[in-house]
């Protein structure tokens, strides 16, 4: 995924839309990039690709945005950079997590067309999955393909539950706990100023709490608490000693064991690394590829962007 520098728009027209389509159609055929989902929008990219045949996905990638600014700096009359950073990426490693990233690059167009009409619109590869249209050569629908049954799928889009509910991220252990224990553990570790930026962290990482429950425990918009997360991601913010707290307030929780809550929504089960886009936790490195581990091992997510349901 990649967003334009400080927020800007990438494109300004459908005309814009459908060279960056074709640009990244060229890519994929020439970089050996296998693109199985896209969505445009206005001031981002979200991409989901397998890299099994690509040699060097960052040199895709660049070849990408390189050409496309190009283009746009020519025909609106600009200079500099178009793309806020290089790009930022991550790997996914099971079906699970391959649809409900599938499922969130295919709701991104939420805001802009509606959920109820989010089929409709032309710059997401959603309409190719349902059988709207046409698809592209350079289209991978195969392995989504054979993971959904298209007559739901628009469904499940539109009508998010279970895990799509809560951000993708990188996962700490998997650890049961509530608000208040980590509340806790955070007054131990930080100082007042800090500690609502980790709480937001830990608690979207943790699935303790997602975007709205923290803003109206808060008496806060959401808006403010995409802001930290949004903030958590920046240069420096996730490293030194918040990256220490953090840290050390997952090994407190660790320590202290289950923590059960009724109204409390539990990270339970297996540990999972997941991924959130325009939230986003601590990033890997821009152009990381991960670990390959299971069948889906060679597929590189290229996303950023989410907004928490």
């Amino acid at each position: 995924m990649n967003r334009g520098v400080d927020g800007h728009d990438i494109t300004a027209s459908d005309a814009d839309r459908e060279v960056f389509v074709e640009l990244l159609g060229e890519v994929s055929l020439r970089h050996g990039l296998r693109i199985e989902a896209y969505a445009l929008m206005s001031n981002h990219f979200h991409l989901l690709a397998r890299t099994d045949l690509c040699d060097d996905p960052s040199a895709a990638m660049q070849a990408l945005q390189s050409s496309y600014a190009s283009y746009f700096n020519r025909r609106v009359g600009r200079t500099g950079a178009l793309f806020g950073a290089r790009f930022w990426s991550d790997a996914v490693d099971d079906d699970d997590r391959f649809l409900r990233t599938a499922r969130y690059i295919h709701r991104n167009p939420k805001d802009i067309v509606g959920l109820d009409s989010i089929e409709s619109y032309p710059w997401s590869t959603l309409p190719d999955y349902l059988g709207l249209r046409d698809r592209p050569a350079w289209l991978d629908t195969h392995t989504l393909s054979a993971l959904i049954r298209p007559n739901r799928y628009l469904d499940e889009v539109i009508r998010p539950v279970g895990d799509d509910l809560f951000a993708l991220g990188p996962h700490p252990p998997s650890i049961r706990t509530t608000i208040d224990a980590l509340d806790a553990a955070i007054e131990r570790r930080v100082p007042p100023a800090r500690a609502p930026l980790l709480r937001t962290v830990l608690a979207v990482e943790l699935q303790i709490a997602d975007v709205a429950t923290l803003a109206a425990r808060e008496r806060v918009t959401p808006n403010a608490i995409r802001r930290r997360l949004r903030q958590w991601r920046t240069a420096g913010t996730c490293e030194g000693a918040l990256a220490g707290a953090r840290t050390s307030v997952l090994r407190d929780l660790l320590k202290a064991g289950p923590c059960s809550d009724s109204n409390a929504l539990k990270a339970g089960g297996r540990q999972r690394v997941l991924h959130e886009a325009g939230d986003g936790h601590r990033p890997r490195p821009p152009g990381h590829r991960g670990d390959p581990a299971g069948d889906l091992g060679d597929r590189l997510e290229v996303d950023i962007a989410r907004d928490a349901v």
